[in-house]
């Protein structure tokens, strides 16, 4: 399950601290791709987060090209195109 300390985020949002998280993880390779994510609900209860936090971090990783959205089965992590320097698209 992915843990983060919520209230790290300072005055940030919940949802964006939680999308840079998630997408921090990604680019350092922590969340290889085709990794399946938690469901929106199991990760809001276990961060103790609204449903509607979890879904705006998801809504913006999937506009960001870092996740993608299976019907039906849940979201995975997409394969991100590394550049010069073995840095990740979009860091």
């Amino acid at each position: 399950m992915l843990t983060y300390d919520m209230s790290l985020r300072g005055d940030e949002p919940l949802y964006e601290f939680l999308y840079e998280s998630i997408a921090a993880d990604i680019r350092a390779g922590n969340l290889p791709a085709s990794k399946k994510l938690p469901s929106k609900r199991a990760l809001a209860k276990h961060l103790g987060v609204s449903l509607i936090t979890v879904e705006s971090a998801f809504a913006q990783l999937i506009a960001e090209g870092y996740i993608r959205s299976v019907e039906r089965k849940g979201y995975y992590v997409c394969d991100l195109p590394q550049i010069d320097g073995g840095v990740l698209a979009g860091a």
